[in-house]
């Protein structure tokens, strides 16, 4: 493809150096913030423009009320109205990608010839191999995309995708070159503590004045609430997470959490997930501190493209300069990962085997041989980056490629510093490198109450053996004490049990919750401890809230306790009357399946 530089100075906007995008062009802004979706929607021409995510459309309409932004809730039917509305001479039109169909639809449905009459903008086109993975939806516009005349494909990190058909229409990318410094400097942590790096760089290195606000990047929920809870920061945070990760977490009545970016809900400390990446303006007075955090100990999803993601995530602050930006990251060895020519050396070999075993179909003499081989066809690698109709999708393509590539940077403690110090990125970026490890890894509480995994109690465990084992410490800081109090708050059932029983009998045993307290109980019988409280652990522990049982079954089991720890209730006439000391319980019912009535637990008297 040709490239045509533009040179932009320092303070100007794309409108100040082009007078509209030009058509068949993939624009490489580099910069963020300097108005490209601003200039299309100030261009005199009806527009589609394609947004990754919700967010993004939502700030345009707050400062352009002449457009369109169609999104969940927005209907065909709304969309024609706007395109007959005589009063809007240049139409504009925003929409997510999922919701493309809807806006085709409406066109179809008045007869106007989009692909003639619209010019049609996809901004932040890297997402579409960024997150087809996962959006399998984001392609959809992409076939209507190519019979547009008039079209472009805009991003500050743009990178020039393969489809073969950018090649045939003459595609010619515009890379924007600004005729000044714009590299920001960033503190780059690497680390086997996220959690407590964040707490140890803002304590020792980074100065927050009272009116600054601190946001914080992080793929994760589990992590967010995590740091919340370690730095008790529920009165001072707010959450910006999609509709879904929100529902998640919706039951927090401690933590404000929004599915949009509203600069009036910021508070001290603000967490954002990966929807807000990209795109979205965020408008504040006073200089803002960024922290941007992977930990692979965590989870994969949270790792960030240098040559992306960092980049997009600084420039989310629109006209003003950080105060401080910050890089927190793990790194892991076992990471494998294949180079771009590696990785399009093993697309080509399994395009090869896939093409072999068509062939073979293809020659098949039976009915039952066709078969087979139609049903090889959908278990080769290659399927994967095929559509449905058997074409090859390059956005596949492209996010195996970048996928690949971007786990090698993660996979050696200087190979992150390097990659951000490559000429690819020395331009952007000024990098302060501050190694920092801790004598205790990064964990997590579950927070989604859901069950536990094995893995997940044996890491808890290895951090307990580090902590309690008399070894002379080695390296970096330690913060055993810190991390106890952290399990205390958090893991307090594993803690008790781990000082009573050991690493193997709560491996061994189960080591749920509620087999951890029998196991607890079981030991102090064992060694003659004996009194009301271990009484009250054994009858919560037998009898639950929000159950049904039958009244037989209530007396005979709070007989069976009061006889086993000689308890002064013996009237066997009175035994629902002394129950109630210890539990709420609902009027007298009964229940299908049981025999006789019975009651309901609703609620424990002591804790």
């Amino acid at each position: 493809m040709n490239i045509n530089n533009i040179h932009i100075s320092e303070n100007q906007r794309l409108s100040d150096v082009i007078k509209e995008i030009p058509s068949n062009a993939i624009l490489n802004k580099v910069l963020t913030g300097i108005g490209a979706t601003h200039l299309e929607l100030i261009t005199e021409r009806n527009s589609i423009i394609i947004e990754p995510n919700r967010p993004v459309i939502e700030g345009k309409r707050k400062e352009h009320k002449k457009i369109l932004g169609v999104i969940e809730g927005i209907y065909t039917s709304d969309i024609e109205a706007y395109l007959m509305n005589d009063n809007i001479l240049f139409k504009k039109i925003m929409t997510t990608p999922e919701s493309f169909g809807k806006v085709k639809l409406a066109m179809e449905n008045l007869g106007i010839n989009m692909h003639e009459d619209y010019f049609l903008m996809f901004d932040e086109c890297d997402r579409t191999a960024h997150d087809i993975d996962f959006r399998e939806n984001i392609t959809l516009p992409m076939d209507d995309f190519f019979l547009f005349k008039n079209k472009a494909f805009v991003s500050a990190t743009a990178v020039k995708p393969s489809d073969p058909r950018f090649r045939k229409q003459g595609f010619e990318i515009y890379q924007i070159q600004p005729d000044f410094e714009y590299s920001k400097t960033l503190d780059l942590i690497v680390t086997n503590n996220p959690p407590y790096s964040l707490q140890n760089h803002f304590n020792e290195s980074v100065s927050v004045k009272d009116d600054e606000k601190i946001f914080i990047f992080l793929n994760s929920t589990k992590g967010i609430i995590s740091l919340i809870e370690l730095g008790n920061l529920h009165s001072q945070c707010a959450v910006f997470c999609s509709e879904t990760s929100a529902k998640k977490i919706g039951k927090r009545k401690d933590i404000d959490i929004h599915a949009s970016i509203d600069e009036s809900k910021f508070k001290k400390f603000n967490f954002l997930t990966s929807r807000f990446y990209s795109a979205v303006d965020i408008n504040i007075s006073e200089k803002p501190h960024i922290v941007v955090i992977t930990d692979h100990k965590l989870a994969k999803h949270t790792m960030v493209d240098p040559y992306s993601d960092l980049i997009q995530i600084s420039g989310r602050f629109r006209d003003i300069e950080l105060a401080s930006f910050t890089f927190i990251s793990t790194y892991d060895d076992s990471l494998t990962g294949f180079s771009k020519t590696e990785a399009i050396k093993y697309l080509k070999c399994h395009k090869e085997i896939h093409r072999y075993i068509e062939s073979l179909k293809d020659i098949s003499q039976d009915t039952e041989s066709a078969r087979a081989y139609n049903d090889a066809l959908t278990r080769t690698p290659y399927s994967d980056f095929l559509t449905e109709d058997g074409k090859t999708n390059y956005f596949r393509i492209d996010n195996f490629i970048m996928k690949e590539g971007l786990k090698l940077n993660y996979n050696g403690e200087n190979i992150l510093y390097q990659n951000l110090t490559s000429d690819k990125l020395k331009k952007r970026l000024n990098v302060n490198y501050k190694p920092m490890f801790f004598n205790h890894s990064s964990f997590y509480p579950n927070i989604s109450g859901g069950a536990t995994s094995r893995e997940e109690i044996e890491e808890r465990l290895d951090t307990l053996d580090n902590i309690f084992t008399d070894n002379e410490f080695q390296f970096g800081i330690n913060i055993s004490e810190s991390v106890l109090k952290e399990f205390e708050k958090n893991f307090p059932i594993l803690l008790e049990a781990y000082k009573k029983l050991g690493r193997e009998k709560i491996l061994n045993g189960g080591f749920s919750d509620r087999k951890l307290k029998h196991a607890i109980l079981e030991y102090d019988q064992s060694i003659g401890i004996t009194n009301n409280h271990i009484f009250l652990d054994e009858l919560y522990l037998t009898l639950t809230v929000d159950s049904f049982y039958p009244e037989k079954y209530i007396k005979e089991t709070f007989q069976k306790l009061v006889e086993k720890y000689d308890l002064p209730y013996k009237n066997k006439s009175k035994y629902m009357n002394d129950f109630k000391r210890f539990f709420e319980i609902s009027n007298r019912t009964s229940r299908k399946g049981y025999k006789g009535k019975g009651y309901v637990l609703l609620r424990k008297k002591f804790k």
